[in-house]
């Protein structure tokens, strides 16, 4: 990646980060007026220093894989996609361990299965449990890189370019003959070869924690947070690219005297919430509005199942028919949802035994809505409109029109820029206090992406929290940029007990 990447804005990430090691004297836990100090990076300046020097986009999820990511243009018609982990640690001969990810929330998928390693004295006993967890591990980290790559890919992904995972690396020492010096390296970022798991060895004193292989890595999973670590051998036998010569400034504290505080003035509005509603995914609406009843009426739905009878006559038991007959006759309500939800999937069930694909599709159609329908929707949108009334479109806020209305569409659109892939959609403010976002052209050309793509999910598989969780993404935070009126949106981690300064909820 490293050698693609633009000379100037190299040069600008250098200085960055050498501008921070330069005050490393500042750092220092304890007095000692020797010359062996190892320069400094906070692992989270780097992230930013690297994001702005390249024009990165943060990847702001929980315990994602990546930490920025960015497109670069190779050729007039051709782009790479670069998902980046972002590392700094201390250069050592030999080999480290670093975390690459986090399953806290997962924890209690194999609580009971730590808990079995714990008390085992069985060796084989212990290395089959630690298997199966290593397995569940891998498979959550290899979903969210594939979410990653369809979130950088976005929809308009074109076939000629390519997408890369890498790991940056700085890698700080002092050297007896050069001094300071920072280490730059890459490394590929892989995804875990769940066949070829094979556990190489658990700790002693607590054999939850265990080291294993795919053959191509090393990780070690630790049970305190469900953490997953992977060994990073020095630096050199990486891809090394170059090496950085610190100087330390001379009176560190001089520097800090003359600087100031001054706001990003980039971002010039912020909003985020969490996906649902009052801390619950909508199982029939939002990102799960395929999963409501069918939107056609019931007597057009009789006439369709009419339709469906004659053509199918003599082809399939009447049985269905009746059934399909019980389904469209029963309340929609929000109490008889969960009824009607039940009904409908053992139907489908039915048909998907009998084999027929013509007879599965028209059923389908005629009971299910699209499974690519979904809407984005904001918490509290009409009191969210009242305070940002400019915030999607000027002044609309104070005069939020209603309903689907396809001639007031237009001027209830706008663009959204969906971060990282940087592709554009044209959507518009809909329902009842403008409390949907939805694609202008098919309300389905969002869930195509969204729901298939970021979230990984089946046709017709329900959103869950269980999903999130695996993923790392729960929220989404939508930003407006100085200079433009697109609306930049990012699916992101919100963390309950330390909320985002632009939480919204």
């Amino acid at each position: 990646m490293w050698n693609e990447l633009n000379d100037e804005k190299k040069e600008q990430y250098k200085r960055y980060i050498l501008g921070f090691a330069s005050l490393t004297e500042c750092f220092k836990q304890k007095k000692d007026e020797s010359q062996t100090t190892i320069p400094m990076v906070h692992s989270k300046y780097q992230e930013k220093a690297f994001q702005r020097a390249f024009d990165a986009t943060c990847e702001d999820v929980g315990n994602t894989s990546y930490d920025a990511s960015l497109i670069q243009q190779v050729s007039n018609d051709s782009e790479i996609r670069y998902l980046i982990g972002i590392k700094t640690f201390q250069y050592k001969l030999g080999e480290s361990f670093q975390k690459i990810a986090q399953f806290k929330k997962n924890h209690g998928d194999w609580i009971d299965r730590l808990e079995q390693i714990r008390k085992s004295e069985n060796l084989k006993e212990r290395r089959d449990l630690q298997k199966s967890i290593a397995e569940d591990v891998s498979r959550l980290r290899n979903l969210r890189i594939d979410s990653s790559r369809e979130n950088l890919k976005g929809f308009n992904f074109d076939p000629k370019d390519s997408i890369k995972e890498v790991y940056h690396i700085l890698s700080p020492l002092f050297d007896e003959k050069e001094g300071p010096i920072i280490k730059v390296g890459e490394k590929n970022l892989e995804k875990i070869d769940i066949q070829k798991i094979e556990i190489l060895e658990e700790e002693k004193q607590k054999v939850e924690n265990f080291i294993f292989s795919d053959g191509k890595n090393v990780y070690k999973f630790t049970s305190a947070d469900s953490q997953l670590w992977m060994k990073f051998k020095d630096i050199q036998e990486m891809t090394g690219i170059i090496d950085w010569s610190v100087q330390y400034v001379e009176d560190p504290f001089k520097v800090f005297e003359t600087l100031g505080s001054k706001k990003d003035d980039q971002v010039i509005e912020s909003h985020s919430w969490r996906i649902g509603k009052n801390g619950k995914i909508e199982r029939y609406s939002g990102f799960n509005a395929f999963n409501a009843v069918s939107s056609k009426n019931p007597k057009q739905l009789e006439k369709k199942l009419l339709k469906l009878k004659e053509k199918y006559r003599g082809k399939i038991d009447d049985s269905f028919f009746d059934r399909l007959d019980r389904d469209v006759k029963m309340g929609n309500s929000e109490k008889e949802r969960p009824k009607k939800e039940e009904e409908r999937n053992r139907i489908l069930e039915n048909v998907e035994q009998i084999g027929n694909a013509d007879f599965l599709r028209d059923v389908r159609k005629l009971i299910c809505r699209d499974p690519n329908e979904m809407y984005i929707g904001i918490p509290k949108a009409k009191k969210f409109h009242k305070l940002y009334p400019d915030f999607f479109v000027p002044d609309l806020g104070n005069k939020i029109i209603t309903g689907a209305d396809k001639k007031n569409r237009k001027k209830q659109s706008f663009r959204i820029v969906f971060e990282p892939s940087k592709d554009i959609i044209e959507a518009y403010l809909t329902q009842d206090s403008g409390k949907a976002v939805e694609s202008v052209a098919r309300q389905t050309d969002l869930g195509e992406w969204i729901l298939r793509k970021v979230f990984q999910l089946k046709e017709y598989e329900v959103l869950t929290h269980e999903r999130l969780d695996e993923l790392g993404i729960n929220g989404i935070r939508v930003q407006k940029y100085k200079g433009s009126n697109s609306i930049h949106l990012h699916f992101i981690w919100i963390d309950d007990d330390h909320l985002p300064d632009d939480y919204w909820g």
